[in-house]
């Protein structure tokens, strides 16, 4: 799974624990519309969530580093590396390093 649908799934997660978009939204100190950009899968509106704004949400909410990029559908292992890994997703400067890790990520989540 890509970093970006990871984030958009959690990002889901986080608009039904806080009770819809605009509660969210107003919980993040951004507009509703910018919400639902990232949560739609097509069109002209649709937006990836960046490492600046995942990095936001994840202050915002007092998430762990790196939460926004971990799938939690799945059970990770718990383990330092992960927690490293899923870290430095949300500061890699270079996409190229950032996808690599997205990879391992992925590798060691365990299948459904």
């Amino acid at each position: 799974m890509d970093v970006p649908k990871i984030r958009r799934d959690n990002l889901h997660q986080l608009v039904s624990q806080h009770g819809g978009v605009v509660a969210l939204a107003h919980r993040i100190d951004r507009d509703a519309s910018q919400i639902s950009r990232y949560l739609a899968t097509t069109g002209k509106s649709h937006r990836h969530i960046g490492n600046k704004m995942a990095a936001h949400i994840e202050r915002s909410l007092s998430l762990p580093a790196g939460w926004l990029s971990t799938p939690h559908h799945l059970s990770l292992p718990q383990h330092p590396l992960v927690n490293a890994a899923c870290q430095y997703l949300n500061t890699s400067p270079d996409p190229k390093v950032a996808d690599i890790i997205a990879a391992l990520l992925q590798a060691l989540t365990p299948p459904r």
